[in-house]
């Protein structure tokens, strides 16, 4: 009995002992680590050193934790990481270096907590707005996403990256939810000219993004001010779907006003687009001109209009890829 007494004893010291190496070893990892150790005792006082540093420490320090991300695979780590970033007021200068681990870290589970972190900080447009181009060509949609979340806090100032939008749009808008996802990122740099793309779109090979376009601009037509220049461009796209040789984006747009729960909504609808066809088919016999032409008209200004606006925002480079 004594020597199992004897025993149990040496077990808990054992125990105590482990229990007490396993602290000491966690407080002697690096401060980057530490910062966000799932031992509150242990991260409190990391805090506390943290904040007794410089400005070029705390950077360096935060630098440090973005790069462990990069191998990181276990998801309540990622999190504890990317919350201890925004805990830590990270700035604008982890947003390339972020980037970059999403790109390599295909095991990144948080996307929805990295796009909390980069919605807190203030990004410096005029140092990374020319690195996200490249991010903006990634295979990855969550590499773009995260870019057009950055892009969104930037909006005007990030003009240069409509290119790259535009692309993202063609190359990921056939899901409904990304499609509007990219439209209203591009609408809050220049609404206008999201616009015009859109009308566009009306040609695009893909049918989701088709029906996409379609029913986005059925939804601006009814909520924009009559009062807009664009307007009339809306209308005269919406007709050019309806007076299409080709069923599917006619069909487009009756699923799209199928959808329409407001009875007294539809109704217009259905009485604007019968009456529009009725007026376009008027005027075009008036000027002796086809209905094709209107619209062969219509796709020739939107083009100049985005070819103007590329030479605008200096991204001649664009212009023959993107207007054909």
């Amino acid at each position: 009995m004594k020597k199992l007494s004897i025993i149990y004893i040496f077990i808990i010291l054992l125990n105590i002992n482990c229990a007490t190496l396993y602290t000491l070893s966690e407080e002697m990892l690096p401060l980057s680590k530490r910062l966000f150790s799932p031992n509150s005792t242990i991260r409190e006082n990391a805090i506390k050193e943290f904040m007794a540093l410089d400005v070029k420490g705390k950077e360096k320090v935060l630098l440090e934790i973005v790069d462990i991300l990069k191998n990181e695979k276990d998801a309540d780590t990622q999190k504890r990481i990317i919350t201890a970033l925004i805990e830590l007021k990270a700035g604008s200068y982890i947003i390339i270096p972020l980037l970059e681990v999403v790109k390599q870290n295909a095991d990144i589970k948080s996307y929805f907590d990295i796009i909390k972190l980069l919605n807190s900080i203030e990004p410096e447009a005029e140092k990374i707005v020319f690195k996200l181009a490249d991010f903006l060509k990634d295979d990855k949609w969550e590499v773009r996403m995260l870019v057009l979340s950055v892009v969104r806090k930037m909006a005007k100032k990030s003009e240069i990256l409509v290119p790259e939008i535009i692309k993202t749009l063609q190359k990921f808008g056939d899901e409904p939810e990304r499609f509007n996802f990219i439209f209203d990122t591009l609408s809050m740099i220049e609404p206008e000219i999201a616009i015009s793309q859109l009308i566009l779109e009306i040609k695009n090979k893909s049918e989701g993004i088709r029906k996409n376009t379609v029913e986005k601009l059925i939804e601006l037509q009814a909520n924009l001010s009559p009062k807009l220049k664009i307007k009339k461009e809306i209308n005269t796209g919406l007709l050019r779907v309806l007076f299409s040789e080709e069923g599917v984006l006619t069909k487009i747009v009756k699923d799209t006003l199928y959808k329409i729960d407001d009875k007294e909504l539809k109704m217009e609808y259905e009485k604007y687009l019968e009456l529009s066809r009725g007026a376009v088919s008027g005027i075009a016999r008036m000027v002796g001109s086809s209905l094709q032409d209107v619209f062969s008209s219509q796709e020739e200004k939107l083009k100049k209009k985005m070819k103007d606006y590329f030479e605008k925002i200096g991204r001649q480079d664009a212009i023959k890829d993107m207007i054909k």
